[in-house]
């Protein structure tokens, strides 16, 4: 799988945020409150690793519930993966409150319910576990 692209709202210290990537990207950060000090806290775990794992499999790290995504003051988020495998386009949308969408090729997967449409995503891209183990973020 190659991810393309991300496109996300309201996701924790993000507001609005459009990351098309090509080959090789490397993603450094500036915290507007204090430049003085590091990156810490400018949101790059957010924009990839988060955003990543909540997109594709409903993941929240240990500890957090999904409502923590969702930006202070807003009242909900969503993240939009693109990304290519075996010469076909899928497109994730995932938001809070709970709403799962996968397109193939521009066509919209019909599922009766979100654990079906996980399951699809799972069985194009494996599961949690096995995407954790084998890709590199």
């Amino acid at each position: 799988m190659i991810i393309k692209s991300l496109k996300i709202n309201n996701l924790q210290l993000i507001k609005s945020a459009e990351v098309d990537f090509d080959k090789i990207n490397i993603i450094s950060g500036l915290n507007k409150d204090n430049p003085s000090e590091s990156g810490n806290g400018s949101g790059k775990s957010t924009l990839v690793l988060r955003a990543i794992l909540f997109c594709l499999y409903g993941y929240v790290e240990e500890g957090l519930k999904l409502v923590d995504l969702i930006r202070f003051g807003e009242k909900e988020c969503s993240v939009e993966c693109t990304c290519v495998q075996n010469n076909e386009q899928f497109r994730i949308i995932r938001k809070i409150p709970s709403e799962l969408q996968v397109f193939l090729n521009d066509k919209e997967i019909q599922a009766n319910t979100a654990t079906i449409k996980q399951k699809f995503i799972d069985e194009q891209f494996g599961d949690y576990d096995f995407f954790k183990k084998f890709r590199m973020i």
